[in-house]
């Protein structure tokens, strides 16, 4: 169903525009980069990949590189860079710093300088703590705080599902079960082409599934839930952006 096209990657970086290396051959991706990358006028990219490791910035709030939003019901939401001894590129995570319990309270930090119809999204986690659950999600196709595509890989539940959020309502796309473990480093990919969508865990193809609800280009990002802690590390991003 999906197209299997392999990348390669560049230089490691804060942000690695590539044509080098290939990924992991069980999990492949499905969209195409370019080999050359041009800036466009709005300072976003057409067509490229971006890992971002956190290690670059300066520790303390986020940049104006990202922008956090709220779906669902709560409070403003607070993203922070911060050292971590167990960081999976030492030395700096992104985590969230302000949480708040309710089934419908779900923090976004979005990547604001970069939008895609076709991507791919791949980035490590770890849940740490929380009562309502213990979290980490990814965005893609990002139309506003009530209209997107999500993964979530939950601790409390060893699951991995794919949702639709319409109208700020999230509906299932497809699930899987996934041995997603508290105070662990996970990694999770989400892969959409036009309507294919393929979702990997720790570098293992879970499932496929279709959907067409969302066919223009949009903002990625990552999410937590609820009262989850959840830090995250090496953000990868490919993209052909449509204009």
């Amino acid at each position: 169903m999906l197209r299997s096209l392999f990348f390669q990657l560049g230089a490691s970086a804060l942000v690695s525009l590539s044509v080098t290396a290939t990924y992991a051959q069980e999990c492949k991706s499905t969209v195409q980069t370019e080999a050359l990358v041009r800036e466009n006028t709005d300072g976003e990219v057409p067509s490229k990949e971006i890992t971002l490791d956190f290690d670059h910035f300066e520790t303390g709030p986020v940049p104006n590189d990202f922008l956090p939003v709220l779906s669902g019901k709560g409070k403003a939401v607070d993203w922070e860079i911060r050292p971590d001894p167990t960081a999976r590129s030492s030395p700096n995570i992104l985590a969230l710093i302000s949480t708040e319990e309710g089934n419908l309270h779900f923090p976004i930090l979005l990547y604001n300088k970069f939008a895609a119809k076709n991507v791919e999204i791949r980035v490590s986690f770890k849940a740490i703590s929380g009562k309502s659950d213990q979290a980490a999600e990814v965005v893609a196709r990002y139309q506003d705080e009530k209209h997107f595509y999500v993964v979530r890989a939950s601790a409390f539940e060893n699951k991995v599902q794919l949702d639709k959020v319409v109208d700020d309502i999230r509906q299932p796309i497809k699930s899987a079960s996934a041995s997603v473990t508290s105070g662990k480093w996970h990694e999770m990919q989400l892969s959409v082409h036009d309507g294919d969508f393929q979702v990997c865990f720790d570098g293992t193809p879970l499932f496929e599934a279709e959907d067409d609800t969302y066919q223009r280009a949009g903002k990625v990002g990552l999410a937590t839930k609820s009262d989850g802690v959840t830090v995250f590390d090496d953000l990868r991003i490919i993209g052909d952006k449509e204009e």
